[in-house]
């Protein structure tokens, strides 16, 4: 992922061709969740997780730290010959870019800028999980929030979708290769899909609750771009 995440995407750019895991781009989002799926994201994110190859999937309600030290909890191989994220990610990316709108606004680093460590970091955890991540319509749902900085998924639409995970792990590649800030290591933005939803990476507070509607933000300033 083009980490500062930059030297992660150096590496994988020796990635010859589509790998077997990746996801289909046609199955990238869907709209049909089961009613408990759709009744807990009024509460909260929740995911849906197959923590076991052989077993149906789980379903996890938290923001995405706490989901995924569930999910080793039960499983501590999970993730393991889940596909390789430094390996995958480019053309995951390359896929995902077809169905965004590029480029994705860039915000002041300085007042909204999370450290692109973490946002790797986030990525990986988000395709590794490799599961619908559930939202309601006309609604944003945090999916991370550390030290008043997170990332967020808001569905502009009016019916609840289910996008996958390893889809809105590369909207962070994407964010990172384009607001990127290099001198002090931090980035923020928004990246829209065609779809009508966008992933948001900026000054959230921490304390307030992880749901709210499109068009507001739960932050403490106001937006300086």
């Amino acid at each position: 992922m083009q980490l500062k995440l930059s030297f992660i995407i150096a590496s994988a750019t020796a990635l010859a061709g589509f790998v077997s895991c990746t996801p289909n781009p046609e199955s990238r989002i869907t709209h049909e969740g089961s009613q408990s799926m759709k009744d807990l994201a009024l509460l909260g994110p929740v995911w849906k997780v197959q923590v076991f190859p052989n077993e149906e999937p789980q379903i996890f309600t938290g923001e995405v730290d706490d989901v995924y030290d569930k999910v080793l909890a039960l499983n501590p191989d999970f993730g393991r010959g889940n596909g390789n994220f430094t390996e995958e990610i480019e053309t995951i990316t390359y896929l995902s870019k077809r169905n965004t709108i590029i480029p994705p606004l860039c915000w002041d680093v300085l007042a909204h800028g999370m450290n692109c460590q973490a946002v790797y970091n986030l990525a990986e955890k988000l395709y590794n999980l490799d599961a619908p991540y559930g939202v309601n319509g006309r609604t944003c749902m945090r999916m991370f929030c550390f030290s008043n900085t997170g990332v967020a998924l808001c569905n502009d639409r009016e019916d609840y979708i289910e996008p996958n995970l390893r889809y809105l792990s590369s909207y962070l590649t994407i964010i990172d290769q384009y607001c990127l800030n290099t001198k002090y290591s931090l980035e923020a933005g928004q990246l829209f899909d065609t779809d009508n939803y966008n992933i948001l990476l900026k000054t959230l507070d921490c304390s307030r609750p992880q749901t709210w509607p499109v068009g507001t933000f739960p932050d403490r300033r106001e937006l300086t771009d």
